[in-house]
């Protein structure tokens, strides 16, 4: 027994002593720098490009195997400048010899210094690395194989840890001649902590961006702890910190800096990826809340959002000002023009957005809710303005997008919106031509794919009031003194302004192939009555409405005086119907006057002819 131990010992003596030889010997013996001609000449035939090793090239062998060389050059595809595709000034790697034995992979901090990396692609697109990838060689003959071998889905190494990854100074250039764009990303820097599998990894990244056409640049920064687990499954980004700082003509003020907060989680086996504690800060805006997405295939987005202010004007393109102040309800249904039909049948949304300030078109509300849903191709929201220009507004929307033929239901309600400040706002260098306090409900139906279809199949029912304005335009006390005229009775010599002050407009209408009907129009005041009907065409924006006015005080004693509408909803007309001012005793007057003048039939013709130009 002790001879057989003796025979052991002898053995694992000797070695151990070989190995600790090689240790020491190897590295004294062979310099890796005589083998450069022939690692040139191997990477030559294999890529048909040159290799130059510059720099010198170390070995270590215990307890790390390793390589750490100077610059290396990796020439470019041939057509392309410049002349490198690849340079490295500096690297470093090793490996410890003795994990390995029990299939741990042990790796020092990985070290590249000076990295320069050309990607490019010609006016052909054909790019600069195309040589580089291997073809598959085609097969001739379709040969039978044995039964695959069940594949083991355990990760082949034990473990693995890598004492970190330094990149320094890193530069990558991207020319692409077909698109006429080019991309240059420098100082690019990466330093990580100690990588292990299912132990947080820090890390921290910093680049520049400079993009040529358009004219931008971007400075963007990264720190966050990632946590990668053993099966390659579940990864975590906690606490991610992202900067951004942009600058060019296209920026919205030529610069915005963005920050964002936030832990990620991305589980490959759920086919899940959620942004929790999200924070995210540019000017003055700042957006907190989650979003959840589930199913990468056919998605299911969950996410609650708050805002505590935007200004969308402030990223949005100078646009020029539309004449017509479209109601919320066109508003809906002009957004979803040009529905993408199957893109909403797939859409599985379930999410809550409040804002507290909204800057929208000139426009300032406050308290902002929206709910979205969308699920088996129906899209329904709830939204609302609780502070909307002194008053409020709440609506509700559905949107069937299950047929060829979108379908459109809108449930619409304001109260005591001050409508004179909300169309300064939106128009300021207009005036206003309605003021007062408005209350709208309306119940509206559509169908189509185009705002042209939305409006000639629009319908529903609606009621309105306004209380307490004025309508610009027109100066209804004018009109009714025009009917003093034919009883002798003096005009007034000046009237204040082309306006109209009332305490109440109010009606109802029904909707029927975007023709609005409106059979009890009354505007009142405390000396004005004014009723009639007419209709309105969101479809050619046509008005024509007849209206009858008089004066509330002493009513029996005063003529009622006769008012056309007409013209379109941005630029409407009013004209007094003279004829139906005339009582019949006064018109037999004025006949037989006329005919006394011009000769008998002479006030027949005289009436044609006011008819006319009335």
């Amino acid at each position: 027994m002790s001879k057989l131990l003796k025979i052991f010992l002898i053995f694992f003596s000797s070695i151990f002593g070989l190995v600790l030889a090689a240790v020491i010997i190897i590295p004294l013996v062979v310099d890796l720098n005589d083998y450069k001609p022939e690692i040139e000449t191997a990477v030559k035939e294999q890529t048909g490009r040159q290799l130059s090793i510059v720099g010198e090239l170390e070995l270590s062998i215990f307890p790390w195997v390793g390589v750490s060389t100077g610059e290396i050059i990796f020439s470019n595809a041939e057509g392309f400048t410049p002349d490198s595709f690849a340079v490295i000034k500096h690297s470093d790697i090793k490996v410890k010899l003795t994990p390995l034995l029990s299939k741990e992979l042990e790796v020092s901090t990985i070290v590249l210094k000076g990295l320069e990396l050309n990607l490019a692609k010609n006016k052909q697109g054909v790019s600069n690395w195309a040589d580089l990838i291997a073809k598959e060689p085609e097969t001739k003959a379709v040969q039978q194989q044995a039964p695959a071998e069940p594949v083991d889905a355990t990760p082949a190494l034990a473990s693995l840890m890598i004492g970190g990854l330094t990149v320094e100074g890193a530069r990558v250039t991207w020319d692409d001649k077909q698109a006429g764009q080019k991309v240059i990303i420098k100082d690019f820097n990466l330093k990580t902590g100690k990588i292990s599998l299912d132990e947080a990894i820090d890390i921290q990244l910093s680049l520049f961006i400079d993009n040529q056409k358009p004219a931008v640049t971007e400075a963007l920064s990264l720190s966050t702890q990632l946590k990668i687990d053993n099966k390659f499954q579940l990864i975590q980004l906690n606490n991610t910190e992202i900067n951004s700082v942009s600058k060019g003509a296209i920026v919205p003020n030529g610069a915005m800096d963005v920050q964002l907060l936030s832990d990620i989680i991305l589980d490959l086996k759920q086919e899940s990826i959620a942004l929790e504690k999200l924070n995210i800060a540019f000017d003055d805006t700042k957006i907190n809340g989650f979003l959840h997405v589930k199913q990468f295939n056919n998605p299911a987005i969950e996410f609650k959002l708050a805002i505590n202010e935007i200004d969308v004007d402030r990223y949005s393109p100078k646009k020029k000002l539309n004449k017509t102040v479209p109601s919320p309800a066109v508003v809906a249904a002009a957004a979803s023009s040009l529905i993408p039909v199957k893109t909403i049948r797939e859409l599985n949304i379930n999410g809550d957005l409040a804002i507290g300030l909204l800057k929208a078109s000139g426009l300032t509300v406050r308290d902002v809710s929206l709910n979205l849903q969308a699920k088996n191709g129906v899209l329904r929201t709830r939204q609302a303005i609780n502070k909307l220009y002194g008053g409020e507004y709440k609506g509700q929307l559905t949107l069937n997008a299950k047929s060829r033929t979108p379908k459109i239901s809108l449930n619409e309600k304001i109260n005591k919106v001050q409508i004179g400040q909300l169309l300064h706002d939106l128009r300021p260098n207009e005036p206003a031509k309605l003021t007062g306090a408005v209350n709208l409900a309306a119940k509206l139906n559509t169908r189509g794919n185009s705002v042209a279809s939305f409006k000639s199949n629009l319908g529903g029912n609606l009621s309105f009031s306004v209380n307490k304005g004025a309508v610009q335009g027109i100066n209804i006390q004018q009109m009714i003194d025009m009917g003093k005229l034919f009883s002798g009775k003096a005009m007034k010599q000046n009237y204040a302004n082309e306006q109209t002050l009332f305490s109440s407009i109010k009606g109802t209408g029904t909707v029927r192939r975007g023709v609005i009907t409106n059979p009890d129009f009354l505007l009142s005041s405390k000396q004005l009555l004014v009723n009639g009907a007419g209709t309105v065409n969101l479809v050619n924006e046509a008005v024509k409405y007849s209206v009858k006015a008089k004066l509330t005080h002493k009513a029996t004693k005063n003529r009622p005086v006769a008012i056309k509408v007409a013209g379109t909803i941005s630029e409407p007309t009013y004209t007094a119907d003279v004829l139906s001012m005339i009582n019949e005793k006064e018109k037999q007057k004025i006949d037989k006057a006329v005919d006394k003048a011009l000769g008998k039939g002479g006030a027949e013709a005289v009436n044609k002819l006011l008819e006319s130009f009335f």
